[in-house]
């Protein structure tokens, strides 16, 4: 997704195995991208550093309401940082008389039983 796809509301990416470097220029482009509803990434070999980035990506993104996350490779640190930055911005939004669900899904993550 990059500029030329402002305007999407969804995007599934469910099932594709995606280059990590992808993923970056992914999440960069979800910085200034205010139109975007619901990211569906499951089952994509996320891994723990791009999905690190995705939180970086939502502090600066006040639109994404619904991420999907399942069978990927998302340590629960990680997890956490996202759904604390969906928290927050749950917070911002209530705050402003907005009235908004967030929808974060994560299960069936791959555990590091090293």
């Amino acid at each position: 997704m990059k500029a030329g796809y402002r305007g999407t509301k969804k995007a599934n990416f469910n099932n594709i195995p995606i280059k990590e470097e992808k993923f970056l220029e992914l999440f960069d482009t979800l910085k200034d991208d205010f139109t975007l509803e619901e990211l569906t990434l499951a089952n994509t070999t996320l891994s723990d550093y791009a999905a690190g980035q995705l939180a970086k990506s939502l502090e600066d993104n006040g639109r994404l309401e619904r991420i999907n996350l399942e069978s990927n490779n998302v340590s629960p640190n990680t997890l956490l940082k996202i759904f604390e930055v969906n928290v927050l911005s749950i917070w911002c939004r209530v705050s402003q008389v907005k009235m908004t669900q967030i929808k974060f899904v994560s299960r069936n993550q791959l555990q590091n039983t090293a």
